[in-house]
């Protein structure tokens, strides 16, 4: 039998007053966070907790089944169908029903079928909750045809909503366009306030049976922006070694158990997202794109283009010291910063570039640069403004490769140097 999950009804308030404005308007949504954000959690609580179900679904009776295959995989189709009818059944608390020998999965799909016509003359909607639903991997297009045909059924009555770990998951699964009907916009769980945070640790002590320390959690809150995993990793680090409260934000960052939630945030970007990470740790200019605007949305950045994570910047800022401190390889006609290459380069920038690097240390004059750029005419005709703007762009791919665009130094009046 599924357990309800006690939590207080403040917890993730704004989030779940979000998810219910979605559900009363019968709105398909797919919901996505950061890793260890806590969305299993925050949809577990939602799913189990009829205090905070009743203070968010006032006028309404919703029924919510949650169905996890997180760690399932390799499961056929008629797998799935089986675990959604036994929590289905669980959740409605009428006890195993029809066979539960191999039957084909259509007939599964009928006592599903039959589960959700009984389940609505109980209740006002039902919503399924799946979590990690692409660890079915190719059998999603069939499970979430035969899903719209349950919505279909049923109207605006149900909903399937999945758990993804990231926006646009499943699109490789998505050949015929079957899915966005059921996934509509994604909802974002973003992360906790300061406030919400400091009453989440004191909720962490007691689940774990620790110590309650003011003093910890004073420390802990403004560090890890509101994520829960980091949290809770710095929580009983702080417990287990108390004299760790006083240690830099730089020495956390060296603490395995903080560097693996860290660094599963900075895995789950993909190179856009890290490229722009990077530059707003640097203190350098970024411009508008989508891939901002998802950074946003996730909460890892906010409206004044700052990390909300703080043990992240650290982070991120000993990523870019490593990078920096890395020679640059020069091969096959492409340039490297580490294990990361300089992309988008001109054959003029390229040149710059590689010589800079190869007389590093040492001035470059804009007289040299120009021939270098016009040899043909010895540099006649390159103006001042010219090589300028050469600098500026090699500067800006340069960062946005992850490496500092600070290594090309202006020699004011006299030209440029290469400095790691």
């Amino acid at each position: 039998m599924q357990r309800e999950l006690r939590y207080p009804k403040w917890y993730h308030h704004e989030l779940y007053e979000r998810i219910a404005q979605k559900i009363n308007t019968s709105e398909s949504f797919a919901f996505v966070g950061l890793p260890g954000a806590g969305t299993t959690t925050a949809m577990r609580v939602l799913a189990f907790n009829k205090e905070i179900q009743k203070a968010h679904f006032p006028k309404e009776d919703v029924l919510f089944v949650y169905i996890d295959v997180h760690g399932l995989g390799g499961l056929r189709e008629i797998d799935f169908y089986r675990l959604f009818r036994d929590e289905f059944t669980a959740t409605l608390g009428e006890g195993l029903v029809g066979n539960t020998d191999p039957i084909d999965h259509y007939a599964m799909v009928r006592e599903i079928r039959s589960l959700l016509v009984n389940a609505l003359q109980k209740y006002d909607k039902v919503v399924v909750l799946c979590n990690r639903i692409s660890a079915l991997s190719e059998i999603v297009p069939a499970v979430v045809q035969q899903i719209r045909a349950l919505r279909d059924s049923a109207k605006d009555r149900f909903l399937f909503v999945p758990i993804l770990e990231r926006p646009g998951q499943l699109d490789s699964f998505d050949k015929d366009n079957l899915l966005q009907p059921m996934l509509g916009s994604p909802l974002y769980m973003g992360l906790l306030s300061d406030t919400e945070m400091e009453q989440t640790l004191h909720l962490y002590e007691q689940f774990y049976s620790l110590e309650p320390s003011p003093r910890a959690i004073k420390r802990i809150t403004p560090l890890v922006g509101g994520h829960a995993s980091i949290s809770i990793s710095m929580l009983r680090l702080l417990h287990a070694n108390p004299e760790a409260i006083d240690v830099s934000e730089s020495e956390l960052v060296e603490v395995p158990e903080v560097v693996r939630e860290l660094k599963r945030v900075w895995g789950y970007l993909d190179e856009e997202q890290q490229k722009i990470i990077s530059i707003i740790t640097r203190g350098d200019e970024v411009n508008p794109s989508k891939s901002l605007d998802k950074l946003k949305e996730l909460g890892l950045v906010d409206n004044l283009l700052q990390i909300r994570i703080p043990l992240f910047t650290n982070y991120v800022n000993k990523l870019n010291a490593e990078i920096a401190a890395v020679c640059v390889r020069i091969e096959g006609g492409r340039i490297f910063l580490g294990s990361q290459e300089v992309r988008g380069l001109s054959l003029v920038e390229y040149k710059i570039l590689e010589h800079l690097y190869q007389k590093k240390d040492n001035l470059v004059s804009r007289d040299e640069l120009a021939t270098l750029i016009a040899p043909e005419s010895a540099g006649a005709g390159v103006s001042n403004e010219s090589i300028d703007q050469y600098i500026s762009r090699l500067r800006r791919k340069i960062g946005e490769s992850g490496g500092d665009a600070k290594m090309v130094k202006t020699v004011f009046g006299r030209g440029y140097m290469w400095e790691d």
